[in-house]
């Protein structure tokens, strides 16, 4: 019998981010200012927390046993943990982050380490690190926000010129781009990047 459910674990993390989209979207049409550009990349913040978030409770659920909205049941190749505190003991001993009282649930190599350590090759678990670009693009523009460093700022104007080149405006800040139109698809950025997070949530709980 699994020990935990996923369904209520998706549905917190698709209505968070929808929230969060539909205020970016609202702001997009709004005159620049501080203000805006501000609530922007705050909305942006938040909602790449709520990834983090949804990545480890779903990754710890999965390695005490949880059962996904159509009954499959998910668990690890090795022995299930008793609950989420003592899956997160063996995830951080896994990790060079076994000081820290958490892992980095954006790094890639982190993400795919633990999946290999504990989950069978077919496991959907796999699938969080199949997109590098996706996870690249999030943690540029959220460091580029976050810290606004002389090196996070530069790896965020490399990301422009590389990803999105084509913009009138090459040196946008970061609140600009995240409402900037794709040209592929015309979604906003902020909203591309999401829309990608909810369904890859989507199919790890189905």
């Amino acid at each position: 019998m699994a020990r935990y459910g996923l369904g209520r674990l998706y549905q917190n993390f698709h209505d968070t981010i929808a929230e969060l989209t539909n205020i970016a979207t609202t702001l997009a049409s709004r005159q620049q200012s501080l203000e805006r550009d501000v609530h922007i990349e705050g909305c942006f913040l938040r909602a790449v927390v709520t990834w983090e978030n949804f990545i480890e409770d779903y990754f710890l659920r999965c390695m005490c046993s949880a059962k996904t909205r159509n009954g499959a049941i998910l668990k690890p190749k090795t022995p299930c943990s008793t609950n989420v505190d003592e899956a997160f003991k063996r995830v951080k001993a896994t990790t060079r982050y076994r000081e820290q009282n958490y892992a980095n649930w954006l790094a890639i190599d982190i993400i795919k380490q633990l999946a290999l350590e504990y989950f069978h090759h077919r496991s959907r678990l796999h699938r969080i690190y199949e997109a590098p670009e996706r996870l690249s693009a999030l943690v540029t523009i959220r460091n580029a926000i976050a810290h606004r460093s002389k090196s996070a700022i530069s790896k965020f104007e490399t990301y422009v010129i590389d990803k999105h080149g084509y913009l009138s405006n090459t040196n946008p800040s970061m609140a600009e781009l995240l409402i900037t139109k794709q040209r592929v698809n015309s979604k906003l950025i902020f909203v591309d990047l999401t829309d990608y997070f909810v369904g890859l949530a989507e199919i790890l709980i189905k």
